[in-house]
């Protein structure tokens, strides 16, 4: 909306010449609401781009990542408080929901390209060891996932020495 009233702004003026209206000050846009609006235009744009990538059928972790990252330097580049105060509200609230699944998936992706970065705090990754444990975590989650139920902590004993046999036979 903003991009449309910014394109036919030219347009918008003469029609209010042509009314009568443009001595009225109800009806006189200033050259700084003008600004602002270009200005508000420009934060929007990358934000737009994010969300139409991210509203994709084929969007993944990766993507999504790669977006935000896109969306957030584009941002910053920007030079504004909005733009800047934007960032940083979403630099917070990537860091609350962020987990290591992403990360996780990238490595799974390609291996030997993956390499753990702390350059970004908002996007850092974990190094290789950590993704293996967790890698480790999900296997013994998902293929025996009994271990946890109730019925087997009764059996102390022997749910533990299960436990350490299969931790030792994942061991990577």
């Amino acid at each position: 909306m903003v991009e449309k009233f910014n394109k036919l702004k030219l347009c918008i003026a003469k029609t209010l010449i042509d009314l009568g209206l443009s001595a009225n000050i109800e009806y006189r846009f200033s050259q700084h609401e003008f600004d602002a609006l270009v200005n508000l235009e420009n934060i929007l744009k990358p934000v737009k781009l994010a969300v139409e990538v991210l509203c994709r059928q084929d969007a993944t972790l990766i993507t999504a990542e790669a977006t935000l990252k896109f969306m957030i330097k584009k941002l910053e580049d920007n030079n504004s408080a909005l733009a800047s105060e934007l960032a940083l509200c979403l630099r917070r609230r990537i860091l609350q929901r962020r987990t290591n699944l992403n990360a996780l998936l990238m490595y799974l992706q390609n291996p030997c390209n993956y390499c753990a970065s702390n350059d970004d705090e908002t996007f850092c990754l974990p190094s290789k060891n950590v993704l293996r444990k967790q890698i480790q975590e999900f296997v013994m989650r998902m293929k025996f996932g009994i271990l946890n139920s109730p019925e087997t902590e009764s059996n102390g004993e022997r749910s533990s020495s299960r436990d350490k046999q299969l931790r030792r036979s994942f061991a990577i």
